[in-house]
């Protein structure tokens, strides 16, 4: 699997002004795809180190669990990456995309489909002219998921957090085991101890 690497600053505001040039259609699944590499840049920032196969095995495989941009943004929510916010403005890029991918016939941003998408779930904020709500949405999001992207995000292993947990927990296992081998033996001499009843 190829090793998807962050963008630099420049790569982004060429992209990001690149976008404005963009056919509506191409606007809303050029964007999509743009946040879902960056949503998958960020889970993996977020997930303990994985190698690349389990990486491939996460994201790219058919039916892997985060292969969907849906699922990827659900990750994210649960793994504390976005705020319910960022989630709700997230399904609502995905959408957008949703309307145009899967519509054959030429589609705008002025379609009554995508204004009511988006007035019913845009931020107050970005409230004015369709395409830019939408262009507006993804410089937010991106600088979020950038912004996130700059921290130390990792999590760590229950192992390396909660070692003496696990040394605990260990313990008690071997306790216990012990003492069931020894009413195991104990059973097993009594049982040969015990004469046969007659009958």
């Amino acid at each position: 699997m190829t090793r998807k690497t962050i963008h630099t600053s420049d790569q982004v505001t060429a992209f990001l002004e690149e976008l404005k040039t963009q056919s509506d259609r191409g606007v809303a699944v050029v964007a999509a795809a743009m946040l879902e590499e960056l949503l998958e840049l960020v889970i993996c920032a977020r997930l303990i180190e994985i190698s690349s196969n389990r990486k491939e095995a996460l994201f790219d495989k058919m039916n892997a669990p985060l292969s969907s941009l849906s699922a990827k943004i659900e990750m994210a929510f649960a793994l504390g990456i976005i705020s319910e916010s960022a989630r709700v403005a997230m399904h609502l890029v995905r959408e957008v995309r949703n309307k145009f991918a899967h519509r054959l016939a030429p589609l705008t941003f002025d379609h009554p489909g995508v204004i009511a998408l988006l007035e019913a779930s845009a931020p107050p904020s970005v409230k004015g002219k369709p395409k830019k709500e939408f262009l507006d949405i993804i410089q937010g999001l991106a600088v979020i998921l950038y912004g996130t992207l700059a921290a130390d995000i990792r999590i760590k292993s229950l192992e390396e957090t909660h070692r003496e947990h696990f040394f605990e927990v260990l313990l008690k296992v071997h306790s216990v085991t012990q003492a069931a081998n020894l009413a195991s033996i104990q059973e097993t001499s009594r049982l040969k101890a015990t004469p046969p009843k007659r009958k």
